[in-house]
């Protein structure tokens, strides 16, 4: 590690993802040194990912895997200490035990997101937490541990000392733009304090201390402004901006079918609708498809409905790794990927394996997620509109993600489809369409067929 930091240290570029470089931000914040040298200029490739990876670092996080994972490191180093030793770290461990196994039954038994209520706040600080805090407070401080030299022990009474200050930040009073939540999922429970508006802090920390910061991203403005990645991460005043056309023919590359007939996503019978209407899509351009959705629901509820109607291989996210899938839809050309999730930006398919883009409905972020209920109360508490200011925006930026999935070379051809109507019927649908590219649109399923039959250079002007 010392050897990289040195070459990172005489390197005229430093090469880093968004995870590591405000991983960096915040240690030097603390104090503790640094992890990336200093640098002069800085750039953001993939910019439109930042708030929500900010805003993590930016927070505290806490889980029972950490807990856990915590007491069995101190129980191999317990052979260190004298009987008496052992038995007292015994306790103070059996307490961390208890604590998280109240706090699981706490959290556990509830949604799989949710705010920490004032009553489960109340819980967890008088009981499960307050049970953690004095194992951790024990071990760091009263135990055996604390006076040896040994590195690694050195390591966990570091270690105790962090884990009871996250647990301290996560139940003390926040200020109202900050939110308290928990994930609870199989076995793990993982406690969140996570700001509303990191603005603040990225000027504190970032603006302030560099002069020259380039965002860059084929998903950054909505309805040709960067208005609302600007407001979300707090770039305010005189800057310099540009939105350039994509080098692609996207004229005579793409086709987007979206379909007239279909019921609107809120219908008990969507799932089953659009299940036949990619069965029919997926055997007019012979598979070669992802299919993205939004939710797990109409992803499995899809899959089983046209699992058994196509001479394709269909491949669902989560019976492999995602690199794994990829791999396999990549070989085998006429195969079909069903996925959501991480499947929405960051992959890489050129070519004739992915010709066809389907995408379940448009991308709205769930309010029952809580950040963003808390960010649309947020919003609507200074006044603005959540939906126009933040929801629509962000759905208009998660479709390009979805669609920049299909054309990824020059040499690309393929059918983009959206099955929700609201996007030609809705009053909002214009807005997306003033973000996305110029593609040849059409409602006829047998355009489809043609525009594979046809050359490049006249796809577009059949529609």
């Amino acid at each position: 590690m010392n050897r990289l930091r040195k070459r990172a240290a005489q390197a005229k570029v430093i090469v880093v993802n968004h995870h590591l470089f405000f991983a960096d931000l915040m240690v030097k914040k603390g104090g503790f040194g640094e992890i990336i040298p200093r640098f002069q200029v800085l750039i953001f490739d993939e910019a439109h990912t930042l708030e929500d990876i900010a805003t993590t670092y930016f927070g505290k996080s806490l889980s029972t895997h950490q807990l856990m994972e915590f007491v069995g490191d101190a129980e191999r180093e317990m052979h260190l200490l004298g009987e008496r030793g052992q038995k007292e770290l015994r306790r103070g461990l059996d307490l961390i035990r208890v604590g998280s196994a109240r706090l699981r039954e706490l959290v556990g038994r509830t949604e799989e997101k949710g705010r920490l209520n004032e009553n489960l706040l109340e819980c967890l600080t008088t009981e499960a937490g307050h049970d953690i805090k004095q194992g951790l407070r024990f071990i760091a401080e009263k135990s055996g541990f604390h006076g040896l030299t040994e590195a690694p022990i050195q390591a966990l009474v570091g270690r105790a000392e962090d884990l009871h200050q996250c647990l301290e930040d996560i139940l003390a009073p926040k200020a109202p733009d900050w939110l308290k939540w928990y994930e609870s999922r199989k076995k793990l429970v993982t406690l969140h304090a996570s700001p509303l508006d990191i603005s603040e802090t990225m000027n504190e920390l970032l603006y302030k201390r560099v002069k020259t910061i380039i965002f860059t991203s084929a998903t950054l403005s909505a309805t040709g402004s960067f208005e609302y990645f600007r407001s979300r991460i707090g770039l305010h005043g005189s800057l310099l901006e540009g939105i350039y056309p994509s080098h692609f023919e996207l004229e005579k590359q793409a086709l987007m079918y979206i379909p007239q007939d279909l019921p609107v996503p809120s219908d008990p019978t969507f799932a089953s609708r659009i299940a036949e209407r990619i069965t029919a899509l997926l055997k007019a351009t012979a598979g070669r498809a992802l299919v993205l959705f939004t939710s797990h629901h109409n992803l499995n509820t899809v899959g089983l409905l046209i699992e058994n109607k196509l001479p394709y291989t269909l491949y669902r996210q989560g019976e492999a790794p995602r690199s794994v899938l990829l791999e396999r839809f990549k070989e085998d050309t006429h195969s079909v990927l069903l996925a959501t999730g991480s499947f929405w930006q960051g992959i890489d398919v050129p070519g004739e394996a992915l010709s066809c883009l389907i995408i379940d409905k448009l991308p709205f972020d769930s309010p029952g997620d809580p950040l963003v209920a808390a960010r649309i109360e947020a919003l609507r508490l200074r006044g603005e509109n959540p939906f126009m200011h933040y929801q629509l925006p962000a759905a208009i930026i998660a479709l390009k993600q979805g669609l920049g999935r299909l054309i990824r070379n020059s040499s690309d051809r393929g059918i983009l489809s959206v099955l929700d109507v609201r996007l030609t019927k809705s009053r909002y649908g214009r807005f997306f369409f003033d973000s996305l590219p110029k593609i040849p649109m059409t409602q006829d399923l047998a355009e489809i067929s043609r525009f594979f039959e046809q050359p490049a250079e006249v796809a577009g002007q059949r529609v």
